[in-house]
């Protein structure tokens, strides 16, 4: 099997998709008021103070967010061994971090169709499915999604975290001494395990940061370094 090695030294972008995304978690009022009940208890001495904060600690947490990236809905899980949430309140303003150990992430990155031919379709707005880089206007681009033998597949990154931090009022998330890889895998779930599955991409890294917001999903790494797999194509 052949390999390309690369070291990369300060911040890499290491994924950017600059696609529309539609966030389905958020915070809601219940949460604030729950957030503000628990500040409220933990700081009885401290009730006219501008500032304050909550800290609560937990085992074994876990999480997904789900996205509409253009016409598929994709998620990530986020699970950790252990974690402490923190909620900071100054002038009525509430945020909510949580700082967890162990952590891992399995990210959908993009779903698709893989054809008996061995060619990539994608799903748009129609239903249909357009061929990989292929010229929409033409009409051999597009494929029938009752087409036998069509395959789901997906690409997902998969890391593990010596420590991560979760800003659930931005939906950032930072993540320390980080293993992480790259997949090819079929199907359309989100992945439990990546135990049994070869990866196209291996690599490890200072710190991850991975910012979701509804116009795109960043992910960047910094001091990265990366073995591939050039049999398969990222």
């Amino acid at each position: 099997m052949f390999k390309t090695h690369l070291f990369i030294f300060g911040i890499a972008l290491l994924c950017t998709t600059a696609a529309t995304l539609t966030p389905l978690f958020h915070q809601d009022e219940n949460d604030r008021l729950v957030f503000a009940k628990l500040l409220a208890s933990s700081n009885p001495e401290n009730k006219d103070s501008p500032i304050s904060y909550a800290e609560q600690n937990r085992n074994k947490g876990s999480k997904q967010i789900w996205f509409q990236k253009k016409e598929e809905p994709i998620s990530y899980r986020l699970v950790s061994e252990e974690s402490a949430l923190f909620f900071f309140s100054e002038n009525n303003k509430i945020e909510v971090v949580e700082e967890m150990v162990d952590a891992k992430c399995v990210m959908q990155e993009e779903l698709f169709y893989l054809l008996p031919d061995g060619r990539e379709a994608v799903k748009k707005a129609t239903g249909r499915l357009l061929l990989r880089h292929a010229d929409p206007l033409q009409a051999d681009s597009w494929i029938n999604p009752d087409l036998p033998g069509l395959t789901p597949m997906q690409y997902v990154r998969y890391f593990e975290a010596e420590t991560a931090n979760f800003h659930y009022n931005s939906q950032l998330l930072v993540a320390e001494k980080v293993k992480l890889w790259k997949y090819r895998l079929e199907g359309h779930e989100c992945p439990q395990t990546m135990s049994a599955a070869c990866p196209l991409m291996s690599a490890t890294a200072e710190t991850v940061e991975c910012t979701l917001r509804q116009e795109q999903l960043d992910f960047h790494a910094k001091r990265l370094k990366a073995t591939f797999d050039t049999q398969e194509k990222l």
